[in-house]
């Protein structure tokens, strides 16, 4: 029985500070609580921000084995039969990871209203009423994260390396609220799965509206500071050194072309992980972006990078990046010339496209797969990207798990052929990466976004986690390529220095 047809309510709203907006719904703290947030970039790829909480359901896998749970407030306020999500939980613990969230995605799908079928007002705006796939297809999709360890249910990789974080391979949500908010337009629209009936949307609808007008104030901080917090590594700069070495090694034998290898920082720090975000997401912003607050852990992130989105009309599109300088080092227009002119950067960014078009090329129509953006720049704070686009059409017999088992994890950071650089992580990488170069964003049956988890701090506790790395080729130079590590890493760095130096000033 798929779920019942949420209530929908359209708002309009000025400019939106999301992390406001988080603290407004007083939702800092609470968890689960997702937030995807277009942050920075072009306004090709800056569209949206998304506030998911309060599940209506909640799958977890974690070594094969899949939880899955009803939300609290489903039995609290009655809008979703509790005994129907009972059922359907029961029946999603006994698949295999990627099945059930296919079948979860497929539970979240709703009737559609007839034609002709009127509108509830609950609000201020065009009312609500049950969303549709066309306009609003993130009403029957789950939130949350895939992380990099998922795809030891897709291939066989080695599992020699320790799980010291014990974060799940994928933690997803359906949420019984879901808020969009459009950057082009300033509409906001209300997805409530909870409210029991039309008089319980509009209450929550009036809630949600008084905070959007609240958040129409910037949290941005007043930044302090240079200097880089205080970390330590799972690798000393010998160690990681002699790991680009073993992974040259490989290369000149004829294993691999390229694989992606990187280094953990972990430090101390005590503050509140949104006051973090807010402070990250003026340090360095980016377009997929965002904060995660799943309970055990939360994720604060800067991604620049999309790992693949699923549109309107089937169409796939994945964003590779390859090639990266560190702005600051010369000016500007002879930093893109060297980066877009260097043979070395070429050729990796070529080999990346490749494998992605083939990877797009497992579930899309035949002859559909095209490179309609090919080597262009994007300037980020820290750093510019060279960057491409791949656009196919997905054969109807396939959904979007079909999807993301073909795609999953991104081939720009595993390497090229992708499964045999995996087996390299393994074997080179003191830890499991978790969440590192997974994905986050959400799942529905035939609609997706995803990033892949670069840029992106890891909290438990009182200790922050940062992963960067690099892909090593044949003429790689050790020290270079941990240097470039810490390059990537210093903006979140200096993120953590000033969250720190503005509570203190």
């Amino acid at each position: 029985m798929p779920a019942a047809a949420p209530h929908v309510t359209h708002l309009h709203t000025d400019a939106v500070d999301p992390v406001t907006l988080v603290r407004e719904l007083g939702l800092e703290g609470a968890a689960p609580v997702v937030l995807l947030d277009s942050a920075g970039g072009s306004a090709r790829l800056a569209q949206r921000h998304y506030l998911a909480w309060d599940p209506v359901l909640r799958l977890r896998a974690r070594a094969g084995v899949v939880e899955a749970t009803v939300g609290p407030g489903v039995t609290r306020e009655g809008g979703t039969p509790a005994r129907t999500l009972a059922r359907q939980a029961a029946d999603l613990r006994r698949l295999p990871p990627f099945e059930a969230l296919r079948q979860a995605a497929r539970w979240a799908e709703h009737p559609r209203p007839s034609a002709g079928s009127g509108a509830t007002e609950a609000g201020r705006g065009e009312g609500a009423h049950a969303a549709r796939d066309d306009d609003l297809p993130e009403a029957e999709a789950l939130f949350g994260l895939i992380s990099y360890d998922a795809v030891r249910y897709l291939e066989r990789l080695p599992d020699t390396v320790c799980d010291d974080l014990g974060i799940p391979d994928i933690d997803v949500f359906l949420p019984g609220r879901l808020l969009r908010y459009d950057l082009a337009n300033g509409e906001a629209v209300l997805v409530d799965r909870l409210a029991a009936d039309a008089g319980a949307a509009a209450a929550q609808a009036g809630r949600v509206e008084a905070a959007l007008r609240a958040a129409r104030r910037p949290s941005a901080a007043v930044l302090h500071g240079n200097d880089l917090p205080v970390f330590r590594s799972n690798f000393t700069q010998a160690e990681y050194e002699e790991v680009v070495r073993r992974t040259r090694e490989y290369v000149h034998a004829g294993d691999v072309f390229q694989a992606n290898l990187s280094q953990r920082l972990d430090l101390c720090y005590s503050l509140p992980s949104l006051h973090l975000y807010d402070t990250l997401r003026t340090v360095n912003p980016s377009p997929f972006a965002g904060y995660l607050n799943l309970g055990e852990y939360e994720l604060i992130s800067s991604s620049p990078e999309r790992l693949v989105r699923l549109g309107e009309g089937g169409w796939a599109e994945t964003r590779p990046i390859g090639g990266t300088r560190p702005r600051g080092s010369l000016a500007e227009k002879d930093l893109t010339e060297e980066l877009n002119l260097d043979p070395k950067d070429r050729a990796e960014h070529i080999m990346l496209v490749d494998l992605e078009r083939n990877d797009l090329g497992r579930v899309c129509e035949y002859g559909t797969v095209r490179v309609d953006e090919l080597m262009v720049n994007e300037f980020y704070s820290h750093v510019i990207h060279i960057v491409s686009n791949i656009r196919g059409r997905l054969h109807p017999s396939r959904d979007a798990v079909d999807l993301i088992r073909a795609m999953f994890p991104g081939g720009t950071i595993t390497g090229c052929p992708k499964v045999r650089c995996m087996e390299i992580v393994d074997e080179l990488e003191t830890v499991r990466r978790g969440p590192y170069t997974g994905s986050f964003g959400w799942v529905a049956t035939r609609r997706l976004d995803l990033n892949i988890v670069i840029r992106t701090l890891v909290r438990k506790g009182d200790r922050l986690f940062l992963q960067a790395g690099g892909g090593i080729v044949a003429d790689s130079v050790p020290v270079n390529e941990y240097r470039e590590t810490l390059h990537k890493a210093a903006g979140m760095l200096r993120a953590v220095s000033a969250s720190i130096a503005e509570r203190a000033g």
